[in-house]
């Protein structure tokens, strides 16, 4: 089997502490190369209290990995793409491995999120460069707390399309 298209299920919806004191979910098809990454972008959102209503259920939900230089198709310098763009009825994520296991911890976060900001929230690219949807992740060293003012940026936006 190629491992590329291995895919694993990321636990959703159902909360488990007793290992890690971490929620944990369900119904999520995550490329075993992105799974732990996705899970703490989601981690993000349940700890703020936000369902992002992702159990797998109600949309198709998956997270797959490709190494883009396979297929010119693909845009080759990109480190990720949403190929579910104004398809509300799921969300499909493709990362690039070609870029990503190279990429930092903290990078791949960061491309997670500006992908669910297409994905989910329909957005487009933003002309602002501190804008999460920026077309282009500043060269500059990013942290943790670059992630999570990036993740500020869509929490409030989820309360509204939630409701």
């Amino acid at each position: 089997m190629n491992m590329r298209l291995l895919l694993v299920t990321v636990l959703v919806a159902t909360t488990s502490l007793a290992q890690t004191g971490t929620p944990r979910y369900t119904g999520i098809k995550v490329h075993h190369k992105v799974a732990i990454q996705m899970r703490d972008v989601l981690d993000m959102f349940k700890r703020d209290g936000i369902d992002l209503e992702l159990n797998g259920a109600t949309q198709t939900v998956i997270v797959d990995a490709y190494s883009f230089s396979k297929n010119r198709r693909l845009p080759q310098k990109a480190a990720a793409i949403a190929m579910g763009t104004d398809n509300d009825n799921g969300i499909n994520i493709w990362v690039n491995l070609d870029i990503w296991e190279y990429m930092s911890y903290e990078r791949q976060l960061i491309t997670l999120l500006h992908e669910l900001g297409h994905d989910y929230f329909n957005l487009k690219h933003s002309d602002d460069i501190d804008d999460l949807m920026y077309f282009q992740l500043s060269p500059n060293r990013v942290t943790m707390k670059d992630v999570y003012n990036y993740y500020k940026q869509l929490a409030p936006l989820c309360k509204n399309k939630l409701q």
